[in-house]
């Protein structure tokens, strides 16, 4: 059976997504901000269209359509599938797709307001190519972090069992201390000058939710003595970690309560909580496997309670079809 076509459009986004974030993270690439946009754009407008077409459950839902014009010049009542060049139904574009998701409140002003700075980028590529404004550099820096963090919330949001994990979407962090602003602003072109006016100005209108407009971003060194790098990757990996945490890295490795953690698995396998579930729990938690107890006696001894992460979750769901399969 062939996939569903909202999958196979959640698909070819990522792929336009992570190509995207590959080229931004090349060391040496001219045209690097514009050419992340051009395809970011084109990831965000297949994932807008997996959404209208997972909440329809029609493809005729993202065509284009218009009226036809009669043999006596007047036009017709009913609406025609718009056809390109070479015959084929006409997409929805990304603004459009935009416009109905804000009107059915699926979509932050937020991430809105980014991708119409995206599209500036995109369409101004010209003014911003080779450009070495480190400030100017910075600012297109902040809109493509808060970018990479929309569109990760936004699959993680409307397509939940979809397994995000696998995937590394992250931008190389650059070091842009130290910036003279004043000086770098004075070599700035009218273009770009009006751009940053244009940046500042929507991310001070920014509301207050799980999306962002642009993202300020500091690059610091510090020595630690734990390697928290991994401990976090034995966490992901279902490894045992037999160390004491501190308060700060076990947050870190382990942020879900019990409830937190149900309520999570819940809304990704659409499963409720039984027999199964509590049975895979105990066999899970014995093995310390992504998951492990704070005690309140340092000893270790006495109370304690469970926190757990999202590899959880999944060993979870592993183990219970485990279980099922031995009933049978």
């Amino acid at each position: 059976m062939s996939k569903k076509i909202s999958n196979r459009l959640l698909e070819k986004s990522l792929s336009a997504a992570l190509l995207a974030i590959e080229l931004y993270n090349k060391p040496n690439i001219e045209y690097r901000e514009e050419s992340f946009a051009i395809l970011i754009i084109n990831a965000y407008e297949l994932l807008f269209k997996a959404k209208v077409v997972e909440d329809t459950g029609k493809i005729n839902s993202i065509y284009e359509y218009e009226k036809k014009k009669l043999i006596d010049n007047t036009s017709s009542k009913r609406d025609y599938i718009k056809k390109n060049r070479i015959g084929e139904p006409m997409t929805k574009g990304i603004i459009s797709l935009m416009n109905s998701l804000k009107n059915q409140k699926k979509i932050s002003s937020n991430v809105i307001e980014n991708i119409l700075m995206l599209i500036e980028i995109r369409d101004n590529s010209i003014h911003f190519i080779n450009s070495n404004n480190d400030l100017m550099k910075y600012k297109l820096y902040t809109v493509c972090v808060a970018t990479i963090k929309n569109y990760y919330h936004l699959i993680e949001k409307w397509f939940s069992n979809f397994e995000l994990s696998k995937y590394n979407f992250y931008i190389t962090p650059i070091n842009f201390s130290g910036i003279d602003e004043n000086v770098e602003t004075a070599n700035l072109d009218i273009a770009q000058k009006n751009f940053i006016n244009y940046l500042e100005m929507a991310a001070s209108g920014a509301i207050k939710d799980d999306f962002d407009v642009c993202i300020k971003t500091e690059l610091r060194f510090t020595k630690v003595e734990t390697d928290e790098a991994l401990l976090l990757k034995y966490a992901q990996e279902g490894k045992k970690v037999n160390v004491e945490l501190s308060d700060e890295i076990f947050k870190k490795m382990y942020p879900l309560t019990y409830s937190e953690m149900c309520a999570k698995f819940k809304k990704k396998y659409g499963l409720k909580i039984n027999n199964f579930f509590n049975r895979a729990k105990k066999v899970l938690e014995q093995n310390e496997i992504c998951c492990k107890a704070r005690y309140l006696n340092p000893n270790k001894k006495g109370i304690c309670k469970m926190f757990y992460n999202g590899n959880f979750i999944n060993k979870l769901y592993e183990q219970m079809e485990k279980d099922k399969n031995l009933e049978f």
